[in-house]
C-alpha cells in the first residue's frame, strides 16, 4: 500500500527543515523535510507528514515541487537533457515570477534552466567549467546565447545584459529578477521568489545614450539700454552624451533623462554702436556651447507589450558658452578689441537658463534601441541682451 505513494522509507533524520511538499494533484502537504546535499535533493525528497514519525523518499515523478518555510531552498520537478539523455529531476529555485529561472548540478558542473512566460525554456551551463581551453568556454558561450535568445525573444534587448562571466547564480538571478520588474504585467507580483544569494533587485535602470542633432535658433538681440533689438537664425548642428534613467518598481512608463549636449552656433547680427563715419559694422559671433539639459519622461504606451515606444518629455535647460570669436567687417579698434581684451570676464557671465518640452520615440534596432527626438527650447541669456528660440531634432543610439 505505502509503495504506491513513496519510494521508501528513512530512518535517520540529519538536517531537519520545516517545509511542505506540493503533490502531482496540487495538494499542499506540510511537514519536515530532511535536506541532505544539493546533489542528492535534485534526485530525491526526504519528507514526514505532520503528525507522522517516519520520513518517506519521493521521487522528481512523485512531487510537483517541494520547499523550506523559510525559503532556504525551493526545488521543482523538471525535466532536461544532458547529452540527448532526458531525465527528470529537481531543480532548485532562484527566482519564481514572469520568468523562471532554476539551477542543478550535473558531474559536479552547473547548469541553469530558464523558463519563459509561455512556456518556452532554455538550458545552458556555466562555460567557465568546460575543459581547460579558452576556445571551448567561447563555443559553449555561443551556445548558451542560442538558447537563451529564444527565451528573450520579445526583448531582445535584454541579451546584452550577457557575458562570458554571467553564468552565476548572482548575475544570473539579477538579471532575470530585473527582467520580471520590468517586463511583468502586474507589478508587485513580478518576482515570487528570489533565493538570497547576495541578490537584490535593480530598483535603477540606466541606459546611456550618444548621439547628434541640428536644431534651428531664431534669436533676439538687444542693446544693453533695451532701446534696440533685432533678430536672425542660426542652424546648430550638436553631439551629445546622456542617460536614460528607470526606475521600473516605480513605473515602467515614467523615466528621467540627463544629457550634455555641445553645440557649434554662428550669430551675425549689426553692431548697436553709433559710428561717425556712417558705416555699418557687421559683428559675427561663433561659439562653442554646451547645454545640460535634465528632465522626466513619459512614455505613452507599455513598454514591455509594444517594440516601438513613443514619449513625452519637458525639463530644464542650462546653456553655457566654452568659447566664442567675434569679427567685424571694420579695421577700427572697437567692441572687438575691448572683447579681446576682456575675454575671460565676457565669457563668465555668457549663460542662458530656459526649458525644453517635446516628443520623441524608441525604435528597436537589433538588441538596441534608436532614440529619435524633437524639441523646442527656449533659452534666456541676460547678461547679452540674448533670447532664443529654437527648435531641435536629434538621434540617438541607446547602449
Amino acid at each position: 500500500m505505502a509503495g504506491a505513494t513513496f519510494a521508501g522509507t528513512a530512518a535517520a533524520q540529519t538536517n531537519p527543515k520545516e517545509g511542505y511538499i506540493i503533490t502531482n494533484q496540487n495538494d499542499t502537504i506540510h511537514g519536515t523535510i530532511d535536506y541532505l546535499t544539493e546533489t542528492k535533493s535534485e534526485r530525491n525528497c526526504k519528507f514526514r507528514k505532520k503528525g507522522e514519525t517516519e520520513f518517506k523518499n519521493y521521487s522528481p515523478a512523485q512531487l510537483k515541487a517541494y520547499r523550506s518555510n523559510n525559503d532556504d531552498f525551493y526545488y521543482a520537478s523538471k525535466d532536461i537533457k544532458i547529452e540527448d539523455k532526458q531525465e527528470k529531476i529537481f531543480a532548485g529555485f532562484l527566482v519564481k515570477g514572469g520568468m523562471n529561472l532554476y539551477h542543478f548540478l550535473v558531474l559536479g558542473k552547473d547548469y541553469y534552466l530558464f523558463e519563459g512566460e509561455n512556456g518556452e525554456t532554455a538550458q545552458v551551463m556555466d562555460a567557465s567549467q568546460v575543459g581547460y581551453m579558452n576556445s571551448s568556454q567561447k563555443v559553449e558561450s555561443r551556445k548558451n546565447m542560442a538558447q537563451i535568445s529564444q527565451v528573450f525573444k520579445k526583448h531582445p534587448q535584454e541579451l546584452n545584459n550577457f557575458n562570458e562571466s554571467s553564468f552565476n547564480d548572482k548575475e544570473l538571478s539579477k538579471i532575470v529578477v530585473n527582467y520580471n520588474n520590468t517586463y511583468c504585467k502586474d507589478l508587485g507580483d513580478c518576482v515570487l521568489y528570489a533565493q538570497e544569494k547576495g541578490v537584490n533587485s535593480q530598483s535603477i535602470k540606466v541606459h546611456v545614450l550618444a548621439g547628434v542633432g541640428a536644431q534651428y535658433e531664431s534669436y533676439n538681440l538687444k542693446d544693453n539700454l533695451g532701446e534696440s533689438e533685432q533678430s536672425g537664425s542660426t542652424i546648430a548642428p550638436s553631439v551629445h552624451l546622456g542617460l536614460n534613467i528607470d526606475v521600473p518598481r516605480f513605473s515602467k512608463k515614467f523615466f528621467l533623462q540627463a544629457k550634455a549636449q555641445v553645440s557649434y552656433r554662428s550669430y551675425s547680427f549689426d553692431s548697436f554702436r553709433y559710428l561717425t563715419g556712417g558705416e555699418t559694422e557687421k559683428i559675427s559671433d561663433k561659439s562653442i556651447q554646451v547645454d545640460a539639459l535634465l528632465g522626466a519622461a513619459y512614455r505613452l504606451v507599455d513598454p514591455t507589450l509594444n517594440k516601438v515606444v513613443p514619449f513625452v518629455r519637458a525639463g530644464l535647460d542650462l546653456n553655457l558658452w566654452l568659447s566664442h570669436k567675434m569679427d567685424n567687417n571694420l579695421t577700427a579698434e572697437g567692441s572687438i578689441h575691448y572683447y579681446e581684451l576682456n575675454k575671460d570676464l565676457m565669457l563668465s557671465r555668457l549663460h542662458a537658463e530656459g526649458f525644453y518640452i517635446g516628443l520623441g520615440v524608441d525604435v528597436p534596432v537589433g538588441n538596441h534601441q534608436l532614440e529619435i527626438t524633437a524639441d523646442y527650447k527656449y533659452l534666456n541669456t541676460k547678461s547679452a541682451y540674448l533670447k532664443s528660440n529654437i527648435i531641435g531634432v536629434t538621434a540617438s543610439w541607446v547602449l
